[in-house]
């Protein structure tokens, strides 16, 4: 639902929605920063160890 209405915006969107956005995508940017980094920190240590 979420991906639906972020993929898709039309003008019957209220501010509470589009700040529900905001927050669902800001979030799931956090994650995958995060994950981006625990991915780097475990290829640089792999490359060390081996």
């Amino acid at each position: 639902m979420y991906y639906i209405r972020f993929y898709f915006p039309s003008s019957t969107f209220t501010c509470s929605c589009y700040y529900e956005i905001q927050i669902i995508s800001s979030a799931y940017k956090l994650i995958f920063i995060i994950k981006y980094r625990l991915f780097h920190l475990m290829l640089h240590f792999f490359t060390f160890s081996f």
